[in-house]
């Protein structure tokens, strides 16, 4: 990743850590893209891909390395499960 005239540059090719939240859960998972012609593949801790909801889905991109923040939320549902 950087910076190339006031944008973030990403690379969208690749695997790497992903956080899914539903209804109120997290859940930790891997994303794999072999090539911007493939569709990315999302899995969850178990290794099999996710399924999405029917609906608007929201992707969120969050950088890591010298810029990286913090990501906080709780394992389990709003509930305290």
């Amino acid at each position: 990743m950087e910076f190339v005239e006031g944008y973030l540059d990403m690379d969208l090719i690749g695997q790497g850590r992903a956080v899914y939240f539903e209804n109120g859960v997290a859940a930790e998972g891997t994303w794999q893209r072999e090539t911007l012609g493939n569709h990315t593949v999302y899995r969850g801790p178990d290794g099999l891909p996710v399924l999405l909801q029917p609906g608007p889905t929201w992707i969120q991109i969050v950088p890591v390395g010298p810029i990286e923040g913090t990501l906080t939320y709780l394992h389990g549902n709003a509930a305290g499960g």
